[in-house]
């Protein structure tokens, strides 16, 4: 039995951002025991053909290709009039577009390794699109659900960002569109399946996605929700010198109403 309740989880279960700062760790050096070759010792092993240092890969083509995609500034546009009138409407972003493309159908693991170092700063879009990979790789439920509670988290701040009130019902779509289906994936995974049912371990990997936030801070602009095309009213944002202090508040609430 699919498991599509798990989503009703995001409403009900909540962040403890006020409780999971994490502590500086000292940075410890590693000092070689090996003893130092003398001049003439070094001279002898170029001689004698020593290995170059080897130089970083290139990227792979999809790569390459993601970064460009990932880099450009969010082009879909819904301008509206003061009284709520659309002056202009075009949301499809092609470079948004090939981005979720090649996250969610490329299987390379340079791109996988690459998302999973950078993803943190980009538009939580990307992190549902994360979590679709992850059930398309077959990956352990708890990455899907680590990436989809990851993109939660952030949607919903960036959501909190937009002046329109019926902005949010864009959160539905993008778990119709982009979680549903990776749930979908796991159908035949008895593993997954179990995973995607216990509350306890779906709630730790919620934390999990919490430390990670804030040890990756949110910094993306939310036009990507706030244009998105589900506006009625206006698609600006608040001030952006009071993006941070929102977000963080939100968290906090959320954090909050998870033990009443």
């Amino acid at each position: 039995m699919k498991k599509f309740f798990v989503f009703s989880l995001f409403i009900i279960i909540v962040f403890l951002l006020a409780f999971l700062w994490p502590k500086k760790e000292s940075t410890q050096v590693a000092v070689s025991t090996k003893p130092t070759a003398s001049s003439s010792q070094k001279t002898a092993a170029t001689t004698q053909g020593a290995t170059p240092k080897q130089t970083k890969p290139a990227d792979s083509s999809s790569l390459s290709a993601l970064k460009a995609a990932l880099n450009s500034s969010y082009q879909g546009q819904m301008q509206m009039t003061k009284n709520g009138n659309i002056t202009s409407f075009d949301t499809v972003d092609k470079n948004q577009q090939l981005a979720l493309r090649i996250i969610m159908t490329n299987k390379d693991k340079d791109v996988t390794d690459w998302l999973k170092g950078h993803l943190g700063d980009y538009d939580p879009i990307y992190l549902y699109a994360m979590a679709y990979r992850m059930a398309n790789l077959q990956a352990p439920a708890e990455e899907f659900f680590f990436w989809a509670s990851a993109g939660h988290l952030r949607a919903t701040a960036d959501q909190a960002l937009c002046k329109d009130p019926y902005v949010g019902q864009y959160l539905s779509i993008l778990q119709m569109d982009l979680l549903q289906p990776g749930i979908q994936l796991y159908a035949q995974n008895s593993e997954a399946q179990n995973f995607l049912a216990n509350k306890d371990l779906l709630v730790q990997t919620m934390k999990k996605a919490i430390s990670w936030d804030i040890q990756h801070p949110q910094t993306n602009s939310p036009d990507w929700f706030c244009k998105s095309g589900h506006a009625v009213t206006t698609t600006d944002t608040y001030p952006q010198n009071e993006w941070h202090d929102r977000r963080i508040a939100l968290k906090k609430q959320q954090a909050e109403s998870l033990y009443q």
